[in-house]
């Protein structure tokens, strides 16, 4: 393939063996001969988009990494046409951004243990305000990122980041003042005001991206834990965009029904000056987004909290604020067993990794030159040296003392105990035994279950053989999102409120508790880095799925029929009505399935043609009509069931027929038609 540059006509040659990227709307070509560029080609090239690339062109923002020879805006260079006698728009060249991670690789305590061990909190404040300086430079350009994401965040092991995706970016033409807005984003990123509003009709601000700009921040300084992501304490939304657009900060000075994942870092680990920043980010700039702190501000606050740090003397990876008296990082590795920064010495070992993630293979880990050296320093600015602070000596000194009262009183202990008159139940050791503390789960927010609670069971139904599996611990694992889908039998009622995100990532997350791998390597990663993860070499998804329990395969069926409901763009329920017609039509029968528990609400959506769908309560086919029932009409089923093939004894069932010639047999204790005409047809 042929392309030309616009500027200086410049053939350029493409080769599918160059490429390396591709996506829904381009893809990313390499350049034979010139290593400092890329080729980006859109599958449907548009007009807007060239005028909108010829602004960014002209006004490039000023790259605050230039002068270290990095690049941390990847900007379009240049406009490539087609070759031919009707030349046309067709892509735009960039500069080359390689042998970066995402940012999540770094800030994601499980994935960082594997793939950059040796990335200190120094090098996360460094890489914070490295992203800062970036959004910085485009605001001041009056260029708006808008879709703020992970996804779109590279950062290298010396703390430099580079910012992907820069046309999408939202570009204002300073000749005319026309505005080339952002038509996409992510839930988690975008600000309150803008929750559940349409992007590409919605002209963004820079206060709109400090809000995104602010939840990664926090992600790299708190372990990957998103700011409004929190324990309920009372009934509260399900989702983070929920909370979002409510100002449920978990972490702030309001009264919300959250608090803070117990097992996640203390906000008081941050120094009070990024503290406040956060609370003027997420509840200050709640109700005025002008209120949340500009690029610039966070650039000098981190600056001034990196330059203050303070040095372990246990563990040389181990950096904190000055506002603290002790390590949080030697207490969270003694209180959960894994060191958040092992040291240099521990990673040389292998002993950094959890048992877990021992079993497996490291993927695509990039070794430094050093067998497991330190990540070569942060360039800009220069990193201080590592040194004890001032008041580091009367620390230890007050320490000592505080360690000597404690041994003379076990030693006054042990002597009152010595002297007692012994029991034949009680035995003392002549040293007493600390308490081990015990490892707590990562408790995360689940979607509230369904509280509706069936009615008692008639004779009939009761009768009948219970197939309620036993249901697994309502324990959850360390980051396990949806644990319910191992403990309970789920419905639609809760699953329609999912994204298909959230769908996806929960089938994902029921075949990675059974071992399964992922081709996916962003998905792989994700669950490498949890602790539960087990994974089994040469598993396939099916062999899996073989030591699922009941409910866990009834579970998985559910997700992945609103998952491809989701996928098609039409209802669930209207998506099953055409699968069943398309089968009848094809001459397929329906096949039989299991009846579930009687104990188990069932509630039926129809999904029938205009004509509707009539309900018939007595044995046979001929008896009258009592109901008719149109699209989105419910028929509830209590303590019952529904199957496709006439019963061997019809007494107590009650037959269903619809207009198209669809029959079938309903047992319950009772029927109710919502919506529906009464009368007979």
């Amino acid at each position: 393939m042929l392309v030309r540059r616009l500027s200086n006509r410049q053939l350029l040659s493409l080769h599918s063996s160059g490429r390396i990227g591709s996506g829904g709307e381009a893809l990313v070509f390499a350049i034979a001969g010139d290593s400092t560029s890329v080729v980006k080609l859109y599958h449907k090239p548009t007009s807007q988009r060239a005028q909108k690339l010829a602004v960014m062109i002209v006004n490039p923002p000023d790259d605050p990494m230039a002068a270290q020879g990095h690049v941390s805006i990847a900007w379009p260079t240049d406009t490539l046409i087609s070759v031919g006698d009707n030349e046309r728009f067709v892509g735009f060249v960039m500069p080359r951004v390689a042998a970066l991670r995402q940012i999540f690789e770094v800030y994601n305590p499980g994935v960082r243990r594997l793939h950059c061990p040796l990335f200190n909190y120094m090098y996360l404040l460094r890489a914070a305000r490295n992203l800062a300086a970036a959004f910085r430079a485009l605001h001041a350009r009056r260029y708006v990122v808008g879709d703020v994401n992970e996804c779109n965040t590279l950062v290298a092991d010396s703390a430099l980041v580079s910012l992907l995706d820069t046309d999408s970016f939202q570009v204002r033409d300073p000749k005319n003042g026309a505005i080339f807005r952002c038509p996409v984003g992510r839930a988690e990123f975008t600000p309150p005001e803008l929750q559940g509003m349409e992007f590409d009709r919605v002209d963004r601000r820079p206060e709109h991206d400090l809000f995104g700009l602010g939840v990664l921040i926090f992600q790299l300084l708190m372990g990957g834990q998103h700011p409004f992501n929190g324990v309920p304490v009372a009934r509260g939304d399900s989702t983070l965009e929920a909370r979002i657009q409510k100002g449920h900060f978990a972490y702030g000075k309001r009264c919300v029904p959250y608090k803070p994942n117990p097992a996640a870092i203390p906000f008081s680990t941050v120094a009070p000056s990024l503290q406040q920043l956060f609370i003027d980010c997420f509840e200050s700039g709640y109700n005025d987004p002008a209120q949340r702190p500009a690029a610039e501000t966070w650039q000098s606050a981190l600056q001034k909290e990196e330059e203050s740090l303070l040095h372990c003397s246990r563990n040389n990876q181990h950096f904190y604020s000055n506002h603290l008296t002790a390590c949080p990082w030697c207490e969270r590795a003694s209180r959960f067993g894994i060191d958040p920064f092992p040291s240099r010495r521990a990673v040389e070992a292998g002993q950094h990794l959890s048992a877990a993630a021992q079993q497996v293979p490291l993927p695509n880990i990039i070794l430094p030159t050093r067998p497991f050296g330190a990540p070569p320093p942060p360039v800009f600015p220069p990193l201080p040296k590592a040194a004890l602070s001032p008041r580091a000596p009367l620390r230890n000194l007050f320490k000592w003392v505080v360690i000597g009262l404690g041994v003379l009183m076990v030693w006054a202990w042990i002597q009152q105990s010595m002297q007692q008159k012994p029991t034949p139940q009680t035995s003392y050791s002549s040293t007493p035994t600390r308490p081990v503390p015990s490892v707590q789960p990562m408790i995360i927010p689940t979607i509230p279950p369904n509280t509706w609670q069936p009615p008692p069971r008639s004779t009939v139904a009761s009768a009948l053989p219970s197939q309620v599996p036993s249901a697994a611990p309502a324990v959850q694992m360390a980051g396990e999102r949806f644990p319910q889908t191992r403990q309970r039998l789920m419905n639609s009622s809760e699953v329609k409120t999912w994204t298909e995100a959230q769908i996806r990532y929960a089938i994902n997350e029921m075949y990675a508790r059974h071992g399964a791998g992922f081709r996916d390597p962003q998905i792989a990663r994700v669950f490498l880095g949890m602790p539960w993860y087990q994974l089994k070499p040469g598993l396939t998804y099916a062999e899996a799925k073989k030591s699922f329990t009941s409910v866990e395969v009834d579970n998985v069926k559910l997700l992945g029929f609103w998952r491809d409901a989701r996928k098609a763009g039409v209802r669930p329920e209207v998506q099953q009505r055409i699968d069943e017609l398309q089968a009848k039509e094809n001459g397929a029968e329906t096949p039989q399935s299991a009846a579930p528990p009687v104990s188990r609400r069932v509630a039926v959506v129809i999904a029938s043609d205009s004509r509707g769908l009539n309900l018939r309560v007595d044995h046979t086919a001929k008896s009258p009509v009592v109901a008719t029932l149109y699209h989105g009409d419910q028929v509830f089923l209590d303590n019952g069931y529904f199957r496709n093939d006439e019963p061997p004894e019809p007494v107590d069932w009650q037959h269903v027929t619809t207009m198209t010639g669809r029959t079938g047999w309903i047992r319950a204790d009772y029927v109710t038609a919502s919506g529906a005409d009464n009368g007979s047809q």
